[in-house]
């Protein structure tokens, strides 16, 4: 088994990040990547109706903001019957400010919407990518059996295969409780010095580290 030297997997890491972020304006993400393949018609619905209602056609479905406001006004009346309308929170016609409210500030990097076939190639890229490699040194090969060490830790073949689909659904529901994974918290989090990433990273590497060193302590390793 050959690997590349670490401060490649460095460079490599570090570039995709910053260019990740630069280009679709968003922290890379794996877990999240695959929750938007996952939940691809989910997503598709929230989108639709987003747009619908950035075009005015939500707005004119429920009679505009005007109609909206005038049936709140309606519902306190009828609860508390009348009152001025200062009372109601509702500021004398000469207090009214007409101005046009200022335009929202452009952020420096603006975020945009990533499509489901970005997600997509994201995510086939690394399994092309690690075939492709596997294949130029020759050590490309199909094996269902897992190591030695698995089988001894899990206590036989067959455990082992549910030990580690056990595990992956727990990482995966882990990922969508702590809002991101390792390359979410761990990449791009740090690097960004974001206080729930680093709390969110030092907890299940530690957690990891714990159960490990117990588990191969029970198995006599």
């Amino acid at each position: 088994m050959q690997y590349w030297p670490w401060w490649i997997g460095a460079i490599a890491l570090a570039g995709l990040g910053i260019l990740y972020r630069v280009l679709v304006g968003r922290m890379i993400g794996v877990s999240g990547s695959w929750q938007r393949i996952a939940r691809w018609r989910e997503f598709s619905r929230v989108e639709k109706e987003e747009a619908k209602l950035m075009s005015g056609g939500g707005m004119m479905e429920t009679g505009g903001s005007d109609s909206l406001a005038d049936a709140f006004r309606a519902a306190t009346l009828d609860a508390f019957g009348d009152a001025p309308d200062d009372a109601l929170g509702n500021p004398p016609e000469a207090a009214v400010d007409t101005a046009p409210p200022p335009p929202p500030a452009k952020p420096a990097i603006e975020a945009v919407t990533v499509p489901g076939g970005a997600h997509l190639v994201f995510l086939l890229s690394m399994v092309i990518g690690a075939l492709l490699t596997a294949l130029y040194y020759g050590e490309f090969n199909i094996q269902y059996y897992l190591s030695d060490l698995h089988v001894k830790l899990s206590g036989g073949l067959t455990q082992s295969w549910f030990v580690l689909l056990l595990g992956g659904v727990m990482i995966g529901f882990g990922t969508q409780m702590g809002g991101g994974c390792t390359s979410g918290h761990a990449l791009s989090g740090c690097a960004q010095m974001s206080p729930a990433s680093l709390v969110a990273t030092a907890v299940f590497f530690g957690a990891g580290i714990v159960f490990s060193l117990a588990v191969a302590f029970l198995a006599g390793v």
